[in-house]
């Protein structure tokens, strides 16, 4: 074969994807995405291509090129991009044409900041400290409704003190720290104190070395109090203390006694996203809280891990009326060992 005879097309993949990489991503995808030449759909549809869009340091979009980013390209690919670089004009029409759920890195340029606090009125974030917490509610974010955070470390912070507003627009807080923490009185519960006008609260902490266990009393009094509109309060809270064993130990049981005289008392927890539940390894007491209609709703669980002689003490050898309706729904129940279930697993568990 003659030099000149060479085609682009006659180049291996690892040869093209080269030289594909030499150019920038946004025009590679206007050119090569969708052109009706499935080997190189397919190269282009390679994360190297996808996964980081810059609007912004790419040559001149024309309305053309931009057009058919919106209409075709993005609504084809957009579960593949994890990070935007975006500016003003664009922003709003390029989210617009996608889902984006591996959405990881948003990058704005040339925006007023009274518009971006415009924009974002819902947040959804991994954040490594409280005070990463702490600064975006610093009075910046207005008009923020919905914050749901993850938290890696809680400690003291200087900036709970520093701003005690309350925070107005605030109709939904969702708090996950899974790590020990030691400073929730003077961190925690202040910041709850500002969110006076919370509709929905959700918190999973697990507080240590603390002189008294978080109970009903406690969160009525120290917070709930403060939230009027509050109508839905879901909750993991565990409370980890070195105790003398002179002292009375406190029962599961003394713990929700002390929600009784509250207005949240027997309270039936939805868990109305939860489609898989691995309860193997923890006490019976889990299990009865997770399965029984009176303390849990479970709607969609469809997979269900679990011991099976625990199952067996729970239902009351499958006949308990109480939990067979969070079971009734589950398609794949997985015990410890392999087993052969009896008529009865399957009349208890009739999606089986």
């Amino acid at each position: 074969m003659n030099q000149s005879d060479i085609n682009f097309l006659d180049l291996p993949n690892e040869m093209l994807l080269i030289i594909l990489k030499k150019l920038d991503n946004i025009d590679v995808l206007y050119s090569l995405f969708g052109i009706n030449n499935k080997r190189l759909d397919i190269l282009v549809q390679d994360g190297v291509f996808t996964n980081n869009l810059n609007f912004v340091t790419t040559s001149l979009i024309t309305d053309e090129k931009f057009d058919r980013f919106c209409t075709y390209i993005l609504p084809r690919s957009h579960h593949c991009v994890k990070k935007l670089i975006l500016e003003a004009t664009s922003m709003e029409r390029i989210l617009l044409a996608g889902d984006y759920p591996n959405l990881t890195y948003l990058e704005l340029f040339n925006f007023k900041q009274e518009k971006v606090f415009h924009y974002f009125a819902a947040l959804c974030i991994n954040m490594t400290h409280i005070d990463d917490c702490l600064s975006i509610l610093d009075g910046r974010l207005k008009q923020l409704t919905t914050f749901i955070v993850q938290i890696n470390c809680i400690s003291d912070s200087p900036l709970i003190s520093r701003n005690m507003d309350e925070l107005h627009s605030l109709k939904y807080f969702s708090l996950t720290c899974y790590e020990y923490f030691y400073n929730y009185d003077d961190v925690v519960v202040p910041l709850l104190r500002r969110m006076t006008h919370l509709e929905k609260l959700t918190l999973y902490l697990r507080v240590r070395n603390r002189s008294s266990f978080v109970n009903g009393t406690h969160l009525h009094n120290e917070i709930l109090v403060h939230m009027p509109q509050l109508h839905t309060f879901i909750f993991y809270i565990s409370t980890e203390n070195n105790i003398n064993e002179s002292v009375h130990r406190i029962s599961n049981d003394d713990i929700q006694q002390t929600f009784t005289h509250t207005r949240y008392a027997r309270t039936v927890i939805e868990y109305s996203h939860l489609i898989s539940l691995d309860i193997t390894s923890v006490y019976l007491d889990y299990v009865a809280q997770f399965l029984l209609e009176t303390k849990a709703h479970l709607p969609r669980l469809t997979e269900l891990k679990v011991s099976y002689d625990q199952l067996k003490m729970v239902t009351m050898n499958f006949t308990r009326d109480a939990t067979r309706r969070n079971c009734s729904k589950v398609k794949r129940l997985i015990v410890e060992e392999s087993t052969v279930f009896s008529k009865d697993v399957y009349q208890y568990f009739p999606s089986l």
